[in-house]
């Protein structure tokens, strides 16, 4: 596995001085799943010049390589540059040129096995809506968005979010899920190689709720199916897959939640839809509490019985001051939880289980450690069934 060290090229510092946020950051992951672990990365290490450009051209090979779309002919001639590198080209360029450089998230590039992510600081200067019906543009970086196009890889203004879909759309694959975050402010845009009612992802959901799919329409099951390859969903969301008025939508979703196929958080149109199967299914696998992610070594989730020595007795002695006792005060069991996730991101389980107490007192002191900005989620949606948290410090 490849690692990084510090930045301190002549170039990189340059940039910092301006822009003291500025972090470019590559990671391609070896599985279909939402996990940390990387087996290659590329970021500012000191080994080259820390420049956007450079980034791009050393990322883009890499997020082309073993790329599985069938090649076309043109004019007799292999079309190597075929809609999805296209796409993924778009992608890209969009996430650098609309990158807000002051905000304190980097520049993302995911590469997994069964899809692509970018994110970029800062939000959308145009609603999502507009981006993805395209013919209007708002670009945070004119420069650079000039710079890419002189050199035949960024798009007119208004048309590179509509290639994106179009592209994915080539293949029947799902839509792009393109997304904002306010803490910190970011922009992702997701690109899953998948078809929503593929044969193998159709078996996975029949093992889970075995007949109960049966009487289910095309619609629901791209509901449904939503929901399980996402990890949740949302009105908004379905409303960008099926052609169906917002009121039908609300009916279909109300009906899975109804028949439990889905399970709903929230109210009105921001409610989040869970696949119930999935989570009762996680549950119990997230009994055994597992999740730790050591800084400075990758990514890696372990059950509390074979959490490696050196990094239980540092766990240990941290949470030895409350531990030892049954009560302690506020400060000092919010000070522990914080040392503790400092190391990676624990779930309320393995907390529980560090702190000798009952998950719903650890779970009050969660609450309001993320309420006071201190800890951070790992999944966006709070109840997921393999929710974990870190100290904010956290890279």
């Amino acid at each position: 596995m490849k690692r990084v060290g510090c930045p301190d090229t002549p170039l990189y510092a340059d940039i910092e001085d301006i822009f003291s946020y500025y972090a470019l950051d590559y990671q391609e992951r070896p599985k279909a799943k939402t996990e940390l672990r990387w087996v290659d990365r590329v970021t500012l290490d000191g080994t080259w010049s820390g420049n956007i450009f450079d980034f791009y051209r050393i990322v883009i090979k890499k997020l082309f390589a073993d790329l599985k779309v069938p090649f076309k002919l043109e004019s007799d001639k292999r079309e190597d540059d075929t809609l999805i590198h296209k796409a993924i080209r778009e992608a890209f360029v969009n996430a650098i040129v609309h990158a807000d450089f002051t905000g304190r998230s980097s520049i993302l590039i995911v590469k997994r096995p069964d899809m692509f992510g970018f994110r970029n600081p800062g939000l959308m200067r145009i609603p999502i809506e507009v981006a993805i019906k395209g013919g209007d543009s708002d670009c945070r970086n004119r420069t650079l968005h000039k710079m890419f196009m002189l050199i035949g890889y960024g798009e007119r203004a208004g048309s590179g979010i509509p290639k994106i879909y179009s592209g994915w759309n080539s293949q029947d694959w799902t839509k792009p899920l393109l997304y904002e975050k306010t803490e910190p402010e970011q922009t992702l845009l997701e690109l899953r190689m998948i078809n929503l009612l593929d044969t193998n992802i159709i078996e996975d959901l029949k093992e889970i709720y075995q007949d109960g799919l049966n009487d289910l329409s095309k619609d629901e099951m791209t509901i449904l199916t939503t929901a399980y390859i996402e990890e949740g969903t949302n009105h908004k969301r379905i409303l960008e897959l099926l052609d169906l008025h917002p009121s039908d939508i609300s009916n279909l979703l109300r009906k899975l939640v109804d028949e439990g196929l889905l399970t709903s958080q929230g109210q009105g149109r921001g409610t989040i839809y869970q696949a119930s199967g999935v989570s009762n299914k996680a549950r119990v696998v997230n009994d055994k509490a597992g999740g730790v992610i050591k800084k400075g070594r990758g990514v890696s989730f372990y059950d509390i019985d074979d959490i490696p020595n050196d990094i239980y007795e540092d766990l240990t002695t941290i949470s030895n001051s409350v531990t030892i006792k049954q009560r302690v005060n506020k400060e000092v069991m919010n000070k522990t939880i914080l040392s503790i996730c400092n190391y990676g991101y624990f779930s309320l389980e393995l907390l529980a289980k560090l702190l000798n107490r009952d998950k719903g007192r650890v779970k009050k002191y969660i609450t309001q450690l993320i309420k006071d900005n201190k800890l951070e989620k790992l999944y966006e949606f709070s109840n997921h069934p393999k929710q974990a948290y870190t100290s904010k410090d956290i890279i």
